[in-house]
């Protein structure tokens, strides 16, 4: 089985750093593209990324560049980091370098807000013969960093092309299961962002740890509604992509999304100050939701509470 030996990871946040990381055990070099040039040079200087793990010392096979072109010139695999809203961009750039690129492996989780596509389907849009993977689990990046257990999920329709990554991805303490039923993992993790917040909203109203059991079964329900619409497999709710990822952000206030909605129910934070992906994928799922003429009460009720200032105790209706 042929193996990767030169990636690209866009994005030099957490979660880009620490596939990096990861990727650096079986791979020999991996460049890591960003923008902020005060990461690029702590990177290639310190090999630590103070911005956001600086507790995590890097291996010296990570290449920090914030020059896509350099970083594209001799990839096999670009692992793409970034949010979902920026993905039309960094498609048109790849393709400006090197529009010859054949395998890429998603880790945006959201729908376009513009298009109501999956990341899956606006990479095909650019690269319509490229293999095209997507990662998606209960995967909190500083934990990982750090070399704490984790498993993910990648999917990908080519079995070959998910084997090739779980090699690559499988480290003593990373292992990722696979799945061909990318359209399924993609809509999880879509809606993985919005229930968060709503989960968030939960906490921040203190409504209490049976209210919060209660809704994440509710949430479950919504999420093989939407997976179910798109024509996926509604198992793969149950798998780390679905329930695993739901549940880690139910749990935790470390979830950024979670946090968030906690934050608008204690008014400390305005919404439109904060970039997390529920934020936008809300608007995207109530106009999918209306498109499609599927019923995704949560959704619906995130989207009123973000953009229309919606009365945030609706949510003890939910249940009903």
């Amino acid at each position: 089985m042929n193996k990767f030996s030169n990636v690209l990871v866009v994005g030099a946040g957490s979660w880009g750093t620490a596939l990096s990381k990861i990727l650096a055990t079986n791979i020999d070099i991996v460049f890591l593209y960003g923008r902020n040039l005060d990461v690029i040079h702590d990177i290639s200087t310190y090999h630590k990324n103070y911005s956001y793990l600086p507790q995590t010392t890097l291996p010296k096979n990570i290449k920090a560049t914030a020059d896509l072109a350099k970083g594209l010139q001799n990839a096999e695999l670009v692992v793409i980091a970034t949010p979902v809203e920026s993905l039309p961009g960094i498609f048109k750039s790849i393709v400006a370098s090197k529009p010859t690129i054949s395998n890429f492996l998603l880790c945006s989780k959201g729908i376009d807000c513009k298009s109501l596509k999956l990341p899956s389907s606006t990479c095909r849009e650019f690269f319509k013969d490229a293999n095209i993977a997507s990662i998606s689990g209960p995967n909190y990046a500083k934990e990982i960093a750090v070399e704490k257990l984790a498993k993910t999920l990648i999917a990908t329709e080519n079995i070959e092309f998910a084997q090739q990554l779980q090699k690559i991805f499988t480290t003593s303490y990373f292992y990722p299961e696979i799945t061909q039923d990318i359209i399924a993992v993609e809509v999880c993790a879509a809606c993985k962002n919005v229930l968060a917040i709503a989960m968030g909203i939960i906490r921040g109203l203190d409504l209490g740890e049976n209210f919060l059991a209660a809704f994440f079964l509710k949430s479950l329900t919504e999420m093989r509604v939407l997976v179910n619409k798109f024509g996926g497999d509604i198992e793969i709710v149950n798998s780390l992509a679905g329930m695993g990822d739901l549940l880690l952000t139910s749990y935790s206030m470390t979830s950024r999304n979670t946090r968030f909605g906690y934050n608008i129910a204690f008014s400390t934070k305005s919404a439109e100050k904060e970039l997390v992906e529920g934020y936008f994928t809300a608007k995207s799922l109530h106009y999918l939701a209306n498109k499609l003429q599927v019923e995704l009460p949560i959704s619906h009720y995130v989207y009123r509470v973000l953009y229309e200032k919606g009365n945030l105790f609706e949510i003890k209706n939910l249940l009903e």
